[in-house]
């Protein structure tokens, strides 16, 4: 249940950035830690694309294609994505797809179709949920919003991160108490320029830089400290 809030997680966040990327969402690319914490990766076959920019290229997993990909037609990533998460929703919970068969060409005509029957165990709330989710019509499909904000949503959110394995590698509150005097020199001593690093983690900028920065505090053990400083 809480990888589904984890996968509207992501989106939300990747929603906000400038370009965001077409995800073309399905169920390997997730990873668990020892601590059975979700790790979203391979981004191999993800596009970005800024609004209203639409798309044409016809590609992804078939199970988890939304209709305006198999109708070969130009289509917005954020409704293609919403659509392959209510399929991996789907899934997950079923341990089946919504669409199946044994060829492509039917596969797709059912996709096109989007009907689908739901296992008996699935509660109302859920299957509006994903009902919402895989919409046919992309201009009614519900948005991240909408499926992050749904009842069932709400129901299973995770909590907010605290002193966990994952929160190591989150930027704090306040992001000043990431700087740890250590971690700074030692990235100093590798050519990095300290008022870049510094700026950048302050102003919590997504970079190369900011990303070596945190691994290397949490590889010298310094994010299990509360607050470090730096002037």
């Amino acid at each position: 249940m809480h990888l589904t809030s984890f996968f509207f997680d992501c989106l939300v966040f990747l929603s906000a950035q400038p370009k965001c990327p077409l995800l073309s969402l399905f169920a390997p690319p997730v990873l668990f830690d020892e601590s059975r914490h979700a790790k979203l990766i391979d981004f191999g076959f993800s596009v970005q694309c800024k609004e209203p920019k639409r798309l044409k290229v016809f590609c992804g997993t078939p199970s988890y294609m939304a209709p305006e990909i198999v109708n070969r037609v130009e289509y917005r990533g954020k409704p293609v994505d919403m659509w392959s998460l209510g399929v991996v929703l789907f899934a997950m919970l079923s341990g089946c797809f919504p669409f199946s068969a044994k060829t492509y060409p039917d596969l797709y005509k059912k996709i096109l179709r989007g009907t689908f029957q739901f296992p008996t165990e699935f509660n109302t709330s859920l299957r509006d949920l994903l009902t919402g989710l895989l919409t046919a019509d992309p201009t009614k499909r519900f948005t991240v919003s909408q499926a992050r904000n749904h009842p069932w949503t709400l129901k299973h959110t995770c909590q907010v991160l605290k002193h966990t394995p994952t929160a190591q590698h989150t930027v704090s509150k306040d992001p000043r108490h990431d700087l740890y005097r250590e971690a700074v020199g030692r990235m100093c001593a590798l050519g990095v320029k300290k008022e870049e690093l510094v700026g950048d983690v302050v102003s919590r900028k997504r970079n190369s830089l900011t990303t070596c920065y945190y691994l290397l505090a949490v590889a010298m053990r310094l994010r299990q400290k509360p607050g470090g400083t730096i002037t």
